[in-house]
């Protein structure tokens, strides 16, 4: 595929994840479509809406869906309309216009138990659930992401804001017994990982792993030692729970020259930074 001729449509250029896909690609090659374009996705007549702006855009067009709301805490009914109504909908309104659908959804959307308990995890399930029911969409690439962290402050809810708040603050900072697996992606590595994706003809479900996974308490535990609040940090087996706490995260190998930041030193540097800064 010829990456200078195609046009990327990107939605949800706001959060983490769109504001990087942005810089990644950089304007010359990115159309951001704007909220109140997308807002008038979400009425009665939203599907006849969506179609006719996506058959507007001509051809050689990769549509690019960073839109959802990751806040578990949320309510459900957002939840799904974001994260399994509205990519639905995306999906159903460029099935035969021949653009090319991207889509996120989380690693953990592959885990039943996990979904069954957290609202965000099963909204997103449900949509990957609609890709399984209708696979036959050739045009349509899912990619399941770890935790991003990087460019500005991440989300009030996210375990390494958390950890910043504790920081700063000096206050004491409670957590499970952190024996769940995870992958912690800087924002520009994951683009790059994003940016080779979109421009394969690739089509299907794929994890985008970096090989680097590891368990919390050992991240958490080094982050504070290199503070040097080790003080700080409490661990709390009363607060496990369903999580995934065995690693089998493979590097993707369409991966093998993005090379991922080492979670331990990129969530440092990251923290480091933003201490700083205030």
């Amino acid at each position: 595929m010829n990456f200078e001729s195609q046009k990327f449509v990107l939605l949800g250029g706001s959060g983490i994840l769109g504001k990087g896909l942005s810089k990644r690609f950089n304007e010359k090659v990115i159309l951001e479509t704007s909220r109140s374009e997308i807002d008038s996705w979400l009425g009665s007549s939203g599907l006849t809406k969506m179609s006719q702006y996506f058959a507007s855009l001509g051809t050689n067009v990769t549509v690019i869906n960073a839109l959802g709301l990751t806040d578990p805490k949320a309510p459900f009914q957002q939840l799904e309309l974001l994260n399994s109504t509205l990519p639905m909908r995306i999906r159903e309104s460029i099935d035969n216009l021949g653009h090319k659908l991207i889509t996120f959804g989380s690693i953990l959307e592959n885990n039943l138990s996990l979904a069954s308990v957290n609202p965000y995890i099963r909204a997103k399930r449900n949509f990957l659930e609609s890709i399984e029911d209708h696979p036959s969409n050739k045009d349509h690439l899912h990619l399941q992401l770890h935790t991003i962290y990087g460019g500005e402050r991440s989300h009030p809810h996210m375990f390494i804001e958390q950890i910043y708040r504790s920081l700063s603050a000096n206050s004491e900072f409670e957590m499970s017994s952190g024996l769940q697996i995870r992958e912690y992606h800087h924002i520009d590595d994951e683009v790059n990982a994003i940016a080779i994706f979109a421009t394969t003809e690739l089509s299907g479900v794929f994890q985008l792993n970096s090989g680097n996974a590891i368990q919390i308490k050992h991240l958490a535990t080094s982050i504070f030692e290199e503070f040097e609040k080790l003080s700080l940090l409490k661990f709390n087996s009363a607060l496990d729970g369903i999580d995934v706490y065995e690693n089998c995260y493979k590097k993707s190998p369409f991966l093998d020259e993005v090379q991922f930041r080492d979670p331990i030193l990129g969530v440092t540097e990251y923290l480091k930074s933003h201490l700083t800064s205030n």
